[in-house]
């Protein structure tokens, strides 16, 4: 069976985990530019190397409340396929990073209907890391809902800006 390599992060007590292939690289807790009429699990964004990237808050995209920031607060910027031919790169705002894990495909178990803080169409599965259980996000889902999130605020954004118009006529 197939083995993957996961790197793993805290968010509040719980360890999640993605595939090491979608992350592209762990950065220091940078100044996040926020922007108006952004939902609340958008930070805002930052700029990655001449890229504009959002910045996303797992802890509230969770339904938690937003953590504090840490000497040891983090973004994991990833990347995951959308639609066919189109990536999507953002980052997520993670209390720490942890280890990477390898998991044979055979260890990676179901999403129990119970349990869960999180909305299980953002997991992928749980596997047992030592004494823990580490919850594997389904990353193409987690953005898909980013992206969602965000096509909302540029339709708001659009009817707003129509209004002022009008109203300066």
């Amino acid at each position: 069976m197939e083995t993957k390599r996961y790197l793993t992060f805290y968010v509040g007590d719980q360890e999640y985990g993605i595939d090491i292939l979608e992350s592209r690289a762990v950065v220091q807790f940078p100044t996040i530019t926020r922007l108006p009429w952004m939902p609340a699990s958008i930070r805002g964004v930052i700029n990655m190397r001449g890229s504009i990237l959002p910045v996303v808050d797992l802890a509230v995209l969770f339904g938690c409340e937003a953590r504090p920031t840490t000497n040891w607060t983090c973004v994991v910027v990833v990347e995951s396929a959308g639609a066919p031919g189109e990536q999507s790169r953002l980052g997520l705002v993670v209390d720490s990073v942890s280890q990477v894990i390898e998991v044979r495909g055979e260890d990676l178990e179901a999403v129990p209907a119970f349990g869960t803080r999180i909305p299980t169409k953002f997991l992928r599965g749980i596997v047992t890391a030592g004494a823990t259980f580490v919850h594997v996000l389904d990353l193409a889902h987690v953005v898909e809902h980013v992206v969602h999130q965000l096509q909302r605020r540029e339709a708001l954004s659009a009817v707003v800006a129509a209004e002022s118009s009008e109203g300066l006529q």
